[in-house]
């Protein structure tokens, strides 16, 4: 899900602006780098995923091969790293 936080009035809401039910993420934290989004999933068994963040379309995925269901993401300027331990 994607949202924006704007100030109306006096206070401040989040207003979505995109979901993409083909993904999930949970226990994991995906980064923004070049102007993509990516991480990984836990649906399908966790696969890796990159996104575009201003719609929430989905460009690419990777094949499920592993039982990976956590991640930990950093980010360098033209690397994106994801060091992962099976679990």
């Amino acid at each position: 899900m994607g949202t924006k936080v704007l100030e109306r009035g006096s206070k401040w809401v989040a207003e979505t602006l995109w979901q993409n039910q083909d993904l999930g993420v949970y226990m994991s934290s995906p980064v923004v780098s070049s102007d993509l989004l990516f991480g990984l999933s836990y649906l399908k068994g966790g696969q890796f995923f990159c996104l575009d963040p201003r719609n929430g379309v989905t460009l690419w995925t990777s094949d499920a091969a592993r039982r990976i269901t956590r991640l930990s993401s950093m980010a360098a300027p033209c690397s994106c790293f994801s060091p992962t331990t099976p679990s």
